[in-house]
């Protein structure tokens, strides 16, 4: 609804209980999505937006959409076989619109940077800001699983994971010119999932503390994981990676291709390289 203005409250602010009812707008006719794109696009707005069917003409903001759930739009995608950017969600807003722009990605997998690489803006502040533990400021999550894991296949998804995500294998020195990155082979298995036995809570803090504090900028890797098996039966597994290579965003994409890779999926091919997507920012 447009208004006139806003109403506020004394201090100021906006006084949402003053604000009038909605009223609802006469509804679209709807429009069933055609071909493929568009048939993908829809499908993966109903996912992320959770609503039930979506129009080809619907706008993505509209139905709730906002620039977190834009990524995840890609991000899904992707593993669809096909490519957008945030920007071209924001310029082209209805399924119609962005099926226009969006290319195909399907056997277009980049290969692997050589060579040093540009630090990030946010990089180069960690390292201008941060002098002492640098290999512990990371982000961890503690995951119970639903199911019973089988630690063989979480190391192999784990590898194909860090394989996949060119960031997840940098390697991060310090030189006559400052600061660098550069990327690093894959690990070995054990290097990234230690399977460890717990008593209890108190066992399973210790060993998300251990797993905390074995990061290494400049060896790796930047992710560790545990698989711990508990003495009341439960399972957990904590996945521990570095701040300079994740972000609260990256990680619904990590968590997404880590089930898959689990589940024994062939994960999205990536459409371009660390050091392009970093020159590009």
């Amino acid at each position: 609804m447009l208004l006139d203005r806003l109403p506020l409250t004394p201090n100021g602010k906006v006084d949402r209980r003053a604000l009038p009812k909605p009223t609802a707008e006469p509804n679209r006719a709807f429009a069933t999505p055609e071909g493929s794109v568009e048939e993908a696009l829809a499908e993966v707005w109903q996912q992320v937006l959770r609503v039930e069917r979506v129009g080809r003409d619907d706008n993505f903001f509209e139905l709730g959409g906002d620039s977190i759930l834009s990524l995840q739009v890609i991000a899904r995608l992707r593993k669809r076989g096909f490519r957008l950017t945030p920007k071209q969600i924001f310029e082209k807003q209805t399924i119609r619109q962005l099926a226009s722009v969006a290319t195909s990605v399907r056997g277009a997998a980049t290969a692997a940077t050589a060579g040093p690489l540009p630090l990030l803006p946010i990089q180069h502040r960690f390292f201008a800001e941060v002098a002492e533990d640098r290999h512990h400021w990371n982000q961890a999550v503690l995951l119970r699983p639903r199911v019973w894991l089988e630690w063989d296949r979480v190391e192999a998804a784990l590898l194909a994971l860090v394989a996949h995500h060119e960031a997840l294998r940098l390697r991060f020195r310090e030189g006559e010119t400052g600061w660098a990155a550069e990327p690093g082979p894959v690990p070995e298995g054990s290097a990234l999932l230690w399977r460890r036995e717990a008593a209890d809570g108190a066992g399973v803090t210790v060993l998300c503390e251990a797993a905390q504090r074995s990061l290494d900028l400049s060896a790796g890797p930047l992710l560790r994981a545990v698989g711990m098996d508990l003495a009341d039966g439960s399972q957990r597994l904590l996945v521990v990676i570095h701040h300079l290579a994740v972000d609260g965003v990256s990680w619904r994409v990590l968590l997404e291709d880590l089930q898959a890779a689990y589940g024994g999926q062939a994960l999205a091919p990536r459409t371009e390289s660390y050091a392009q997507w970093s020159a590009r920012l």
